[in-house]
């Protein structure tokens, strides 16, 4: 790390880096409620002296940055240049105090404050109109009890994340029921647009296997990949296949994005989209991308198919296969 050298001025004067009555101003507004700190010091103090102690790719610890008026200096020297706000946490004295503050609140300016802390935490979903997200929270917490209430102040952000999850669940079946209505009415269409790429660049690589398309294939396959690729350098009418790089390679765009694990081409020009799943994973997602590769598979056209493959088939999702009965099934197309 470069080391610069900025000695301090002799005298700081209040025009550049406040005075008690700036702090005492800037603390009211972060603490909009209630009582606040005797004595905090002017953000462009602090911000003064962490310039001086510190060098411009230094992050100032979370035990240092405290909360109040230096959580806001750190956050703002964190921020600069285009950088990401970091972490931090309240030493034990200044939690101890902020739950007596925040407890000596009147009911509905503590219920205020959570909604506050929740709507922050949840804006961040872009897909959400933030006035929506507002309504949406008022409506969940003015329908709460008193004992609902008291566990929502101890825990906001906790709360929060039970209303991203309900959000996201939401939006999922949005984006289902919107997709499939667009699909029948040919909004949405399924055209060729992919092509696969002349070379790959795998993180890591394998090239012990037989039929593979490329020189070296993705290595970050697991078990069951693995014994699926070891099973398609059998049949004679297996062309070549592909470990397909998720994030990189082919997808299924529709109500999710899709990257199924493994691409097969035959010999009579059939295109084979396998996703392997483990026994464990019998689960909505795995539902989810059966559904959605089959309506791929159904508008791609007839040289196209799409299967989800379990090791055996136990208690199989509709729609998925057996590793023996999808190895059938390719030999045959």
């Amino acid at each position: 790390m470069e080391q610069t050298e900025r000695p301090p001025e002799t005298i700081w004067y209040n025009k550049d880096v406040g005075s008690n009555r700036t702090s005492m101003n800037q603390i009211k507004a972060i603490f909009q409620d209630g009582k606040t700190f005797d004595t905090p010091k002017p953000v462009g103090l602090v911000e003064r002296m962490l310039e001086i102690a510190s060098d411009k790719d230094s992050v100032i610890l979370d035990s240092f940055a405290g909360s109040g008026t230096t959580a806001h200096a750190v956050l703002n020297m964190n921020k600069a240049d285009g950088g990401l706000p970091k972490v931090f946490k309240m030493e034990s004295a200044e939690q101890r105090y902020f739950k007596e503050w925040f407890s000596s609140l009147p009911p509905e300016s503590r219920v205020r404050q959570c909604k506050d802390m929740m709507f922050k935490q949840l804006n961040k979903l872009n897909m959400v109109d933030a006035a929506e997200l507002k309504a949406y929270i008022n409506r969940i917490v003015d329908d709460m009890d008193k004992a609902q209430l008291a566990a929502m102040e101890k825990a906001p952000l906790g709360y929060a994340a039970k209303i991203r999850a309900k959000i996201e669940t939401l939006l999922e079946a949005h984006y289902r029921e919107t997709f499939d209505k667009w699909l029948e009415t040919e909004r949405i269409v399924c055209k060729p647009s992919f092509r696969l790429p002349t070379f790959i660049h795998p993180v890591s690589h394998t090239d012990i296997y037989a039929r593979s398309l490329y020189a070296a294939e993705d290595g970050d396959m697991n078990k069951l990949e693995q014994k699926l690729v070891v099973e398609l350098t059998a049949p004679p009418n297996v062309r070549w296949w592909h470990r397909n790089i998720a994030r990189q390679g082919f997808s299924i765009n529709g109500f999710i994005k899709h990257y199924p694990d493994i691409l097969i081409m035959t010999q009579s020009g059939k295109i084979i989209c396998a996703e392997t799943k483990g026994e464990h994973l019998k689960n909505d997602d795995s539902r989810e991308k059966i559904a959605l590769g089959q309506a791929w598979s159904s508008h791609a056209g007839s040289q196209f198919r799409y299967y989800m493959v379990f090791m055996d088939d136990n208690a199989l999702p509709t729609g998925a296969v057996s590793m023996s009965k999808f190895l059938e099934i390719v030999s045959a197309l």
